[in-house]
C-alpha cells in the first residue's frame, strides 16, 4: 500500500505492473504494458501531475485492500479473472480516480509506448 507520503512501495510497483499488464495485455510478441517496463514510465508522468499521482495511490490502494488480493498473497497472485475483477470493483468504487488512472495508460499510448 503506499506511503503517507504518497510514493510507492516495491510491492506497489509489482502491482502496478500487473495492472498495467491487464489494462494493456500482451499482443502477439509484444508482452503487456507492465512487463514491457513502462510500470515506471507510468511512475513517472503520475508524478508530474498531483492530480494523477493522488489518483494513483488511491488505486494502488484499493486493489491492495481488496480481500481477494490478501488471501491470495497480492493481486499479483490472483488469476487474470480475479485480476479483472479486482480491477473492474476498483474502478466502480472510486470512478473518478479510476478514470485519471487510464489517463496515465492513455499518455503512454500518445506517446507511442504501448502496442495498442
Amino acid at each position: 500500500m503506499p506511503t503517507k507520503e504518497k510514493t510507492l512501495t516495491d510491492a506497489d510497483r509489482t502491482t502496478l505492473k500487473a495492472i498495467m499488464d491487464r489494462l494493456v495485455p500482451a499482443v502477439d510478441d509484444l508482452p503487456g504494458a507492465g512487463s514491457m517496463g513502462l510500470a515506471q514510465e507510468a511512475e513517472r508522468i503520475a508524478g508530474k501531475v498531483p492530480r494523477l499521482q493522488e489518483s494513483a495511490v488511491k488505486v494502488l490502494g484499493a486493489v491492495s485492500v481488496d480481500m481477494r488480493s490478501h488471501a491470495r498473497g497480492g493481486f499479483q497472485a490472483l488469476g487474470p479473472e480475479s485480476q479483472d475483477e479486482s480491477i473492474r470493483e476498483v474502478e466502480s468504487t472510486i470512478p473518478a480516480d479510476f478514470a485519471n488512472f487510464l489517463e496515465i495508460a492513455e499518455t503512454l499510448r500518445g506517446a507511442g509506448l504501448t502496442a495498442a
